[in-house]
């Protein structure tokens, strides 16, 4: 049920203020109050959006598993290459991370978890979500995706202890 606003009432979507906004009361009657989609027209359609996001992640892992199950394919991405691809991710990224890290903490001072945050965010490996776009791509993209990141796996114990004791030494300096 929808109810009148006060005039001065101002939308959270920064529409102007002084004008009545109904987004509030609209979401509820459409949606629910708390988004659980309980009790209002568009329940159903919210619950299913919820199974849906709920088994996203269960089934991309298992994606995943399914690609690497048979190691890696050496013939859809040359060795040369991965290890190019590797080592930019895996140590030129956390390295640039480092030296804008350590300029941005000398101009502005950074609270320590922030920074250190932001720096382990960059050496980490290539997210799960890529393996299920290159799987939805098709073709060649989905071994080749597979390959890489059963590499970047493999470099992951040394280059990502390297990156984060480099982070750790650059934050306690702080």
């Amino acid at each position: 049920m929808l109810t009148a606003l006060p005039r001065d009432t101002v939308c959270a979507h920064g529409l102007a203020p002084r004008a009545p906004c109904a987004a509030a009361p609209l979401r509820s009657v459409l949606v629910g109050a708390h988004n659980d989609g309980s009790g209002c027209a568009l329940g159903f359609a919210m619950q299913a959006a919820r199974l849906l996001g709920d088994a996203a992640i269960p089934i991309n892992t298992m994606l995943l598993g399914a690609s690497l199950s048979n190691g890696p394919s050496w013939d859809a991405l040359p060795r040369a290459t991965c290890g190019g691809i590797v080592l930019c991710k895996m140590f030129t990224m956390p390295a640039v991370a480092l030296a804008l890290g350590a300029a941005l903490s000398a101009a502005v001072p950074l609270p320590p978890m922030l920074l250190l945050v932001m720096l382990i965010e960059s050496a980490m490996p290539t997210a799960n979500n890529l393996m299920m776009m290159c799987e939805l791509a098709g073709g060649k993209a989905s071994a080749m995706m597979s390959t890489l990141i059963f590499a970047q796996y493999v470099a992951s114990p040394v280059l990502l202890t390297l990156s984060l004791t480099a982070f750790m030494a650059l934050v306690q300096l702080q």
